[in-house]
C-alpha cells in the first residue's frame, strides 16, 4: 500500500465427499458412513513500519471446519422392520448380529448416523517491536474465540444388538426377534463455546557482543469452555448426602449441580475462571570466547496450558439431555412394552426429562487448577573442523495438575460381591439406596496428577559442502507421571480411585527411553568421461535410518478382578525376573509371570484385590525403519525441466513388531499378532515448464 505498510489477504477451501451405498436389497453395504466436509480459512494481515525500529504487525483470520454425516439416503429405519418405538430420522438404523457360527453382521454403524460437527474459530492478534539501544523490545496480544457446535443421531433411533442372550446365538435371536441390547436416547448436540485469551512483552538484552540475555511474561488467563445454552451437571458428594435436589430439574437424583441452581458459582462453566495466570521466562545464549565456533545456552520458562474447547462435550450425554437408557432384553417389535419410568409405561422418547436408574454421568469439580509446566535446558554447541557442528543438550520439565480422571462412585468389594451386583455396591447406593440407585460411575477431573521428563539430545551436524549434508541425533531420555492427560474427559479411569499417587505412577505412555535418527542429503558430481559424467552427475540420494525403543504397554486383567467396577485391573507379577519371553513373536511377554490378583491362572475368582503390575512398567517392541529417496533433475533447456524421483519405504522390508495382545485372559497374551508397514516403492515424474 506504501513503502512503510504491507496489507495481505488469504481465502483457502477445500471439499471432500464420501458417498454411503445401499442398493435397496443388500443391507451389508451400509457399514461405512457418508461424509461432506469442508474447511475453510480467511486471513488478512497489515505490517506497518512506523520508523527503523519501530514495526506493528496485525492480523485477523476466521477458520471453519464442517463435517456432515449420514447414511445412505434411502437407507430403512427400525420402523420400517416393524419395531414400535419412537423413530427421529426416518433413513437410519444400528443393528449388530454376533454369532459362535461365524455369521455375525452389522446394519449401518455408530458413525453412520445423521450428524453435522462444525466448528469455527474467530481470532485477532496484534504484535509491536521496537528497538533500543541494546534492547530489542516486543508486546503484543492475541485473541480468540471458539466454537463447536454439533448434533448427531447415534443413539436417537436406538441401537440393538443380537448378541445370543435367549437362544446362545446371535442369528437365532435375530430371527425370533429377541435383542440382547439395546440403546436408546434423543439427539445428542454440543455448542461449546469458549474464549482464549493472552499478551506478553518481551525484552532481547545484549549487553555485550559475547552475551544475549532474553526476559519475558505471558499473561493466558484460563477460562474454561462451556456449552451455550447451559447444558450440563455437577455431583456433590455433600449435598448427596443432605438428600438436596436441584430446583431447575426437581425430579434430577440428590446431589446432582445444574446451571441456574444457587450451588453452582461459576455458571454455564460449572467451574471457576483463572484469570492471576503469569507465565515468565528467561534465557541466556553466551559465546565464552567470542570467536563464534562455541556457545552456551540456557533457559527456564513456566508455562500455564489452555484448557480445550472439546474437554467436557460429554457433558451433554448425561441425563437429562440426552436421557440414554439401555435394555439388556426385550421384544425387538416391541422394545418398551414393558418399560416403566416415572409411574409411566411404555416408550419415554420423545418427552420430559429422563433419569434413569443406575445413571452414568460426567462431572468437572467446581474449582479445577490449571495445568502448568516448568522447562529449563542448557546446551552447548562446538563448531569442529570446517563443516561440522557437535551439539550436547540437557532436557528438563516438571509438570503440575494434569487432569485425570476418576470415577468418584466406586463399588466397594463386600462378602456377597460379584460382578453381576457392581451398581449395588457403590458408594452412592450404599449411602441411600433409593436416590442412590439412580447412579452408577460418576466420572469426574482429578487435577492432582504431575509429571517430570529429564533428556539427554546428542546432535551432528555437517553442513551442506563436498556434496552432502548430515544430521544424526541421539537422545536417552526418561518420563515418568502419575497420568498422562488423555483429551476429553470420559477418558481412562484409574485402576484403584483411591490410589493415584503412588498406585499410578509410572512411566510415560509415550517414552521412549532411547532414539537414533541420522539422515543425509548427497548430490553425486559425476564419474568418468564426458558421456558417463552426463548420466551419473546430480543424482541426489536421502536415506534416513531410524532407531529406537518401545514405548510403554499396559498389561490388563480383562475382567474386573477387583470388583470395583473400574475394569482397569492390572495383573500381579509373581516372576519380576522373568517379565519378557524369548521376545520372539510367539513369545514376546512369558504368560507365566503374570496372574490376576490373588486369583487362578484363568483369571475366574474375583478377589476384590487390586495387582501390584505398575502402570506403563512393561515396554513393547522397538522399531528400526531405513527409507531412501533416489532423485534427479534434467534440464532440456532454460524453460523445460523434468525431475524424476523414486521413494523408497522401509526399503530392507524390515518387520517391525506391533505391540502384543496386553490382556492376560487372552489366548494371544504375550504374542505380536500385527506388523507394522513393509516396504513401499512409489516413483514420479514431474516436467517444470
Amino acid at each position: 500500500m506504501s513503502a512503510k505498510n504491507q496489507f495481505y489477504g488469504r481465502y483457502y477451501i477445500y471439499t471432500y465427499k464420501a458417498l454411503s451405498l445401499f442398493d435397496g436389497s443388500n443391507a451389508l453395504t451400509t457399514g461405512t458412513p457418508g461424509n461432506d466436509q469442508r474447511s475453510q480459512t480467511m486471513t488478512i494481515g497489515d505490517t506497518y513500519t512506523i520508523s527503523p525500529t519501530m514495526l506493528n504487525s496485525f492480523h485477523a483470520t476466521f477458520a471453519r471446519r464442517r463435517n456432515n454425516r449420514a447414511s445412505a439416503s434411502n437407507l430403512f429405519s427400525p420402523a420400517d422392520l416393524g419395531v414400535n418405538m419412537f423413530i427421529n430420522v426416518p433413513n437410519y438404523t444400528q443393528l449388530s448380529v454376533s454369532s459362535y457360527s461365524g455369521g455375525g453382521f452389522n446394519v449401518g454403524c455408530g458413525t453412520c448416523a445423521f450428524a453435522n460437527f462444525n466448528i469455527n474459530t474467530y481470532q485477532l492478534a496484534d504484535d509491536f517491536n521496537i528497538t533500543r539501544g541494546r534492547h530489542q523490545i516486543a508486546f503484543g496480544f492475541d485473541g480468540r474465540k471458539d466454537q463447536f457446535n454439533s448434533f448427531n443421531h447415534q443413539q436417537s433411533n436406538g441401537q440393538f444388538t443380537f448378541g445370543g442372550t435367549t437362544s446362545g446365538d446371535g442369528l437365532a435371536d435375530l430371527l425370533i426377534g429377541r435383542f440382547s441390547n439395546l440403546t436408546d436416547g434423543n439427539v445428542i448436540s454440543d455448542y461449546l463455546r469458549q474464549t482464549v485469551i493472552g499478551a506478553y512483552v518481551q525484552d532481547t538484552f545484549r549487553p555485550t557482543s559475547h552475551l544475549t540475555l532474553n526476559f519475558g511474561l505471558r499473561w493466558e488467563p484460563s477460562v474454561p469452555a462451556y456449552d451455550k445454552f447451559g447444558r450440563g451437571n455437577q455431583f456433590s458428594w455433600p449435598l448427596f448426602l443432605s438428600n438436596w435436589h436441584s430446583s431447575v430439574y426437581p425430579n434430577a437424583p440428590a446431589g446432582l449441580i445444574f446451571t441456574g441452581d444457587s450451588e453452582n458459582h461459576y455458571g454455564k462453566a460449572l467451574t471457576a475462571s483463572h484469570w492471576a495466570t503469569f507465565s515468565p521466562r528467561v534465557g541466556l545464549v553466551w559465546d565464552p570466547k567470542g570467536d563464534g565456533k562455541q556457545t552456551i545456552r540456557t533457559s527456564f520458562s513456566l508455562i500455564h496450558d489452555t484448557t480445550e474447547l472439546f474437554y467436557p462435550e460429554r457433558w451433554t450425554t448425561n441425563a437429562p439431555y440426552v436421557s440414554s437408557l439401555t435394555l439388556t432384553t426385550g421384544q425387538f417389535s416391541d422394545p418398551f412394552k414393558n418399560y416403566v419410568l416415572n409411574g409411566k409405561v411404555g416408550d419415554p422418547f420423545p418427552g420430559a426429562a429422563v433419569f434413569p436408574s443406575q445413571g452414568t454421568y460426567i462431572s468437572v469439580p467446581g474449582d479445577l487448577k490449571v495445568t502448568y509446566m516448568m522447562q529449563w535446558n542448557v546446551s552447548y554447541q562446538r563448531q569442529v573442523a570446517k563443516d561440522w557442528l557437535l551439539t550436547a543438550n540437557y532436557l528438563g520439565s516438571a509438570s503440575r495438575h494434569i487432569w485425570g480422571s476418576t470415577d468418584i462412585n466406586y463399588a466397594l468389594p463386600t462378602p456377597t460381591a460379584t460382578t453381576g451386583n457392581t451398581n449395588n455396591r457403590r458408594l452412592t447406593y450404599l449411602a441411600n439406596p433409593t436416590t442412590g440407585s439412580f447412579y452408577s460411575n460418576i466420572q469426574q477431573t482429578d487435577d492432582g496428577a504431575n509429571a517430570s521428563y529429564h533428556g539427554l539430545l546428542l546432535k551432528a551436524e555437517h553442513r551442506f559442502s563436498h556434496h552432502f549434508t548430515l544430521l544424526t541425533t541421539y537422545t536417552y531420555s526418561h518420563c515418568i507421571s502419575t497420568w498422562d492427560f488423555a483429551g476429553e474427559l470420559a477418558g481412562t479411569l484409574y485402576q484403584n480411585p483411591l490410589n493415584r499417587a503412588s498406585g499410578e505412577r509410572g512411566n510415560c505412555g509415550f517414552d521412549h527411553r532411547q532414539n537414533f535418527t541420522t539422515s543425509m542429503v548427497a548430490n553425486s558430481p559425476g564419474f568418468g568421461n564426458r558421456f558417463s559424467r552426463a548420466l551419473t552427475k546430480d543424482w541426489q540420494v536421502s536415506p534416513i535410518i531410524s532407531l529406537f525403543t518401545g514405548n510403554p504397554i499396559q498389561i490388563t486383567d480383562g475382567k474386573d478382578i477387583s470388583l470395583s467396577g473400574q475394569n482397569q485391573d492390572r495383573p500381579n507379577v509373581i516372576l519380576p525376573d522373568q517379565v519378557y519371553g524369548a521376545k520372539t513373536p510367539q513369545t514376546y511377554l512369558n504368560p507365566a509371570a503374570f496372574r490376576c490378583a490373588g486369583s487362578d491362572a484363568a483369571c475366574t475368582i474375583f478377589t476384590g484385590q487390586f495387582g501390584n503390575l505398575g502402570r506403563n512398567s512393561v515396554y513393547g517392541p522397538g522399531q528400526r525403519n531405513f527409507d531412501v529417496a533416489v532423485s534427479r533433475r534434467f534440464a532440456f533447456n532454460e524453460r523445460w525441466k523434468m525431475e524424476f524421483r523414486s521413494d523408497f519405504f522401509n526399503v530392507l522390508n524390515h518387520a517391525n513388531w506391533n505391540n502384543p495382545t496386553t490382556s492376560v485372559t487372552s489366548g494371544t497374551f504375550g504374542q505380536v499378532v500385527s506388523f507394522g508397514a513393509p516396504r513401499l516403492i512409489q516413483m514420479a515424474v514431474k516436467v517444470y515448464f
